[in-house]
């Protein structure tokens, strides 16, 4: 998990797990991580940096010129969520992850 500013005063929150332990697994979560910080500091949508992450993913992935041998970030899970303190609104997008749940301060059901 990670949190920071982003440029135009947002905050950012990014939650990420990849498959398997050790070298490969370390090395592609320190990327990916930097991808993503980087991405949103551009200024990117929190589904528009998922894509481009899926994007490293399967490229970090091929035999020849991938990450590791042996390993695979295949299954890999994030999810972003960016707050506008101006607006007080969150976008959040999720990859491989259970859909996000909201319930309302009055105590309702929870909506989807």
């Amino acid at each position: 998990m990670n949190s920071f500013p982003l440029p135009d005063g947002r905050t950012a929150l990014v939650v990420g797990d990849v498959v398997g332990h050790g070298l490969g697994a370390a090395a592609t979560m320190g990327q990916l991580s930097m991808e993503a910080r980087a991405l949103l500091s551009a200024g990117l949508a929190p589904d528009e940096v998922l894509e481009h992450l899926d994007e490293t993913v399967t490229l970090l992935d091929e035999p020849e010129t991938g990450l590791a041998a042996g390993y695979s970030a295949l299954g890999s899970t994030c999810c972003i969520a960016v707050y506008d303190p101006v607006s007080h609104q969150v976008a959040l997008s999720s990859a491989g992850h259970l859909p996000r749940s909201w319930c309302p301060p009055t105590g309702g059901p929870p909506a989807r």
